[in-house]
């Protein structure tokens, strides 16, 4: 089987250009051929909070291409504890046709602050 890693290229951010509380600080993807027609794709993503105030990141994953294109999407949510760290990630089928697209991960980071 093939694995592909993919590792961070950008981070687009929201409300975070404002604040600027989270911070990603890890975040990758490796994906591997199930069968002819399906891939797995196991993705990551490790925030860091430097505030005083729990928050939630609202992530956009994405898999670009060579060109820097998006060929595939996923959304998750995770809360972030006051100076903690967060893991997010996922295990995800897809067509195999998208695998042999993506090379590279981008992860639009959306901060909110909790209000407790």
């Amino acid at each position: 089987m093939k694995a592909i890693m993919g590792f961070l290229v950008s981070i687009f951010a929201g409300s975070a250009a404002a604040e600027g509380c989270l911070r990603l600080v890890d975040s990758g993807f490796e994906a591997q051929a199930d069968d002819i027609s399906v891939s797995r794709v196991e993705w990551r993503a490790q925030l860091e909070n430097r505030c005083d105030a729990p928050y939630d990141a609202d992530l956009t994953i994405r898999f670009l291409d060579g060109d820097g294109e998006s060929v595939y999407e996923v959304r998750d949510l995770v809360t972030v504890p006051i100076g903690g760290r967060a893991q997010a990630g996922n295990r995800i089928y897809m067509p195999q046709y998208y695998k042999e697209l993506m090379v590279r991960l981008a992860i639009e980071v959306e901060e909110r602050r909790r209000p407790f």
